[in-house]
């Protein structure tokens, strides 16, 4: 019998029994790992309208991705939408969140809170990583706070800005009129 750790773990307190019984052990080797690997993804999580989807949703959504293994994209709802932008979407919060988790790159998509600062969702869906666009200061501020003051253990990281600058919803609903 032979007791060691397998590399990858980091510095878990895991110790792993093999038995020396030809093809099996292999087996029984990569059960082992498969499961700690299920049991270790980095969850990162990412609010946003997602309305009047472009390039800069989508590069947004792979830098967000790049920080774990899971996405899960919290959709704003329609009255928050309004109230923090001055205009509704023009997609409502149901049809957001149909199309961004259409997505291959989105692992999950779930409509916010019913309230403006709630964060409540964060509780639910409890990522190591709260993903932030590059430009809501404020939001990252909320989301720190909220984090801070509730005991949580998650890291927030603001997303680097898209290549192409003016690629932003508003701009693009004032050239299609919309």
């Amino acid at each position: 019998m032979e007791c060691r750790q397998p590399p990858g773990l980091g510095s878990r307190n895991v110790s792993f029994l093999f038995w020396k019984i030809g093809q099996s052990e292999n087996v029984f080797f990569s059960r082992l790992l498969s499961q700690s690997r299920r049991n270790s993804m980095k969850t990162v999580a990412l609010f946003g309208t997602f309305d009047f989807l472009h390039a800069g949703h989508i590069f947004v959504l792979e830098e967000a991705k790049k920080l774990g293994d899971k996405l899960i994209v919290i959709i704003a709802q329609d009255h928050i939408v309004e109230e923090l932008k001055g205009n509704k979407p023009i997609h409502d919060q149901s049809e957001r969140r149909n199309l961004v988790a259409q997505l291959a790159i989105v692992d999950e998509a779930l409509i916010g809170d019913t309230s403006l600062g709630g964060y409540e969702v964060l509780r639910q869906v409890t990522p190591a990583i709260v993903a932030i666009g590059y430009d809501q200061q404020e939001l990252f501020d909320d989301v720190s706070q909220f984090i801070a003051n509730h005991g949580l253990t998650m890291l927030v990281s603001r997303l680097p800005e898209y290549e192409k600058p003016g690629r932003k919803t508003g701009k693009l609903r004032e050239a299609f009129g919309v």
